[in-house]
């Protein structure tokens, strides 16, 4: 099994919680009550951009939390073809805590009671030129989940410490599909921007 991973001006104070966070901006389509900042990306490789953004979530009854979403954008003039099974665990966080130490991300720990299919043919995507995908711990339209609170509202979801914590995601694939006839597979690493989540 295969394990893998924005900064930006913008600051929000969320006075309920008394959270800020920084984070480099995304393109992308979200639901509109969700408080998002513009993504940056890292840099390319073998026609591929990462580019990860924090957005700000609330539901009904719990607690605030912060969800790092993370894009693959085709900055090449063909369609460069990925790997997005879960099960390779594609998605890499280097995530450091306050006191610059590291601490290990928890995003596909829900994996260990998970019964998910193999990997096959349906698992390698095109991404057209100019286009980009999400690629998330749960699916495309999943994220890594970070809260102040254990088990609330997400339970393997990863605990802030107070201070300023440092992500970093990067995507990571080895698998060619040559078993399953799918040629030109992109492989390789590709690294986002950082992003900064400050609880206090």
């Amino acid at each position: 099994m295969k394990q893998f991973s924005f900064l930006s001006a913008a600051t929000i104070v969320v006075l309920s919680t008394v959270l800020v966070f920084d984070s480099a901006p995304i393109a992308g389509s979200f639901q509109d009550k969700d408080k998002k900042a513009d993504a940056k990306f890292g840099k390319p490789v073998h026609g591929l951009v990462a580019g990860a953004e924090v957005v700000e979530k609330k539901e009904p009854n719990a607690a605030l939390y912060f969800e790092v979403r993370f894009t693959l954008k085709n900055v090449s003039d063909k369609p460069i073809t990925i790997c997005d099974y879960v099960g390779s665990q594609p998605l890499q966080v280097r995530w450091l805590g306050p006191d610059g130490k590291s601490l290990k991300s928890n995003h596909y720990r829900w994996l260990i009671a998970a019964d998910i299919p193999a990997l096959d043919k349906s698992n390698f995507v095109t991404i057209p030129a100019g286009g980009v995908r999400r690629i998330g711990p749960r699916g495309e339209n999943s994220g890594i989940i970070f809260q102040t609170v254990a088990e609330s509202p997400q339970r393997f979801a990863n605990v802030l410490r107070p201070g300023k914590n440092r992500v970093t995601v990067s995507y990571v694939n080895q698998d060619d599909g040559k078993e399953f006839g799918v040629p030109n597979v992109w492989t390789g690493t590709v690294t986002a921007n950082e992003v900064v989540i400050t609880a206090k």
